[in-house]
């Protein structure tokens, strides 16, 4: 496990993800979401506009969404927040 390990961190410094895996994650806190203690995952994938994601980014974009997370494919922050104003969360 050491060396495989070693060669990841040489091959890919301080990463450690799932391929396909959005480029930010996180839990939304549960009373923003639904007004009960129960969170709901966030995915935001960030790419230039007009890019789309790779085929393996659609594959896990569905399988996330299909157990409930929240994807947000973002160009700016802009999306970010309207992505979530349309999900009934209010952050500005």
């Amino acid at each position: 496990l050491r060396s495989m390990l070693e060669a990841f961190d040489r091959e890919r410094p301080g990463r450690f993800s799932v391929v396909g895996s959005a480029d930010i994650l996180g839990i939304l806190h549960g009373d923003i979401v639904t007004g009960r203690n129960r969170g709901r995952a966030i995915g935001i994938e960030v790419k230039m506009p007009g890019q789309k994601p790779r085929p393996e980014q659609a594959r896990w974009r569905d399988m996330f969404i299909k157990f409930g997370g929240l994807y947000i494919l973002a160009t700016c922050i802009e999306d970010v927040y309207v992505a979530l104003e349309k999900e009934g969360i209010h952050c500005r």
